[in-house]
């Protein structure tokens, strides 16, 4: 993935311009779709022929695999946010502040 682009059957997702929620809620119409049998294009139904399915199996597959992709970046981005037990008190934050 040099280019940053992954490459599914019916679609590219480029890893640096993504949307998450859109790509999710599209992860989740498919694997609705992929539920009932059928498999999804572009919100347009195909045949849901074994072929396809084993395809578009591939294909949500891949789409998780960006989706990890897209987190661990997201992740690598923004700095992790201390837990409450290792952030001061607030007469200790307040009393620093003073100085």
């Amino acid at each position: 993935m040099a280019d940053n682009t992954l490459h599914l059957k019916y679609e590219q997702i480029d890893l640096r311009t993504a949307n998450l929620s859109g790509a999710l809620m599209g992860l989740s119409d498919r694997l609705r779709a992929f539920c009932d049998g059928r498999v999804l294009y572009s919100g347009d139904e195909l045949s849901g022929r074994a072929q396809d399915l084993a395809q578009e199996m591939n294909a949500i597959v891949a789409r998780c695999a960006a989706l990890d992709a897209m987190r661990q970046a997201y992740r690598d981005l923004v700095p992790d946010v201390p837990k409450m037990s290792e952030q001061p008190s607030l007469p200790d934050a307040a009393r620093d502040h003073r100085r």
